[in-house]
């Protein structure tokens, strides 16, 4: 067992895929969902392990990622009952790294900080096939505090 915070990843897709790779070979813990299953096969195989909804995806995890296509994708994998926000623990971090809105961001960051949820809005950078390519990207990210 390592120290390491767990992950859990929403969207293993082109983007995602690549990410979770890449923080698996680093030794984290990382657990997954993403709205079409076998787009997860490749990295269940690798060691992450896979939940049947962003709720269940988010319940253990310290940090939970978004790498979602579209901002109507990631308010339906943070938001509702069975949401990504139900899910999370008071002190955990949701990091955005989908092609978003500001305003749908600003609305789920602040329905997160109502529980006590950090939130980060870093956007993906770089051309996609950098990251599909690669494992490699530059983020963006903005904070109003720190988080430790």
């Amino acid at each position: 067992m390592n120290n390491l915070p767990i992950i859990a990843y929403i969207g293993t897709g082109a983007m995602g895929k690549p990410m979770i790779f890449k923080l698996l070979r680093l030794g984290y813990s990382v657990q997954v969902y993403d709205k079409y299953p076998e787009a997860a096969k490749t990295v269940i195989a690798a060691g992450a392990v896979w939940y049947d909804s962003p709720k269940e995806v988010a319940k253990n995890a310290d940090i939970v990622v978004t790498n979602l296509p579209l901002p109507h994708h990631v308010t339906e994998n943070m938001l509702g009952e069975n949401g990504g926000l139900a899910g999370m623990k008071t002190g955990s971090t949701w990091i955005d790294f989908s092609t978003t809105d500001y305003h749908n961001t600003q609305h789920i960051a602040n329905e997160a900080k109502k529980k006590g949820i950090y939130s980060l809005e870093s956007p993906v950078s770089n051309l996609s096939h950098m990251g599909v390519d690669f494992a490699f990207m530059k983020t963006v990210i903005s904070k109003t505090k720190c988080l430790h």
